[in-house]
């Protein structure tokens, strides 16, 4: 198998994390990351680089099985600005955070741009892992929601929670 992985953030535990699995893994891997910088930015910017560096390779005769990619990548707009070729594969969305519960000193400080990046990569993905089952109850925790008697949740099986935030979501979208 051919995995294309796309590490905006290629540092800490990122890169020690892809570096063991590449190492003991059987298949063959195309790499591409970005320092470790301002993760902000390389969470905003790091779609456009990759597609383009994607398309370059891909116009070299590259091509590829699958896609990985952490969750500080856009996955939903890397798809949109992708060649078609790539845009067809499924992806597997690793969450190694979750910018929705990811602790900040004081919450008018968070900025929900990056939780909402997060939940429209997990809906463009094909496969959403998490780092631990802790990651993934925090990121399936109900949201609020106006029309809460129309929900019809399930039960997080780790748990307990309701799961009913992506149910409401990919709703949302599906109406349009």
């Amino acid at each position: 198998m051919r995995i294309l992985a796309l590490e905006p953030y290629y540092g800490g535990s990122h890169k020690a994390f892809l570096d063991g699995w590449t190492a003991i893994s059987k298949h063959e891997w195309t790499l591409l990351h970005l320092p470790p910088y301002k993760w902000k930015w390389r969470m905003r910017h790091s779609a456009v680089t990759f597609a383009d560096q994607v398309r370059r390779l891909a116009s070299e005769g590259q091509s590829w099985d699958v896609i990985f990619c952490s969750d500080i990548l856009n996955l939903a707009e890397f798809l949109g600005l992708a060649p078609r070729a790539v845009q067809a594969l499924p992806a597997i969305l690793y969450f190694h955070e979750n910018q929705l519960t990811y602790p900040v000193r004081f919450e008018s400080e968070r900025d929900y741009q990056f939780a909402v990046t997060n939940m429209t990569s997990a809906l463009a993905a094909a496969s959403v892992w998490f780092s631990e089952t802790k990651r993934s109850c925090t990121h399936r925790a109900p949201m609020p929601s106006e029309d809460a008697a129309e929900e019809n949740p399930d039960l997080c099986e780790s748990c307990g929670r309701l799961d009913g935030s992506m149910t409401r979501i990919r709703r949302t979208f599906s109406r349009r």
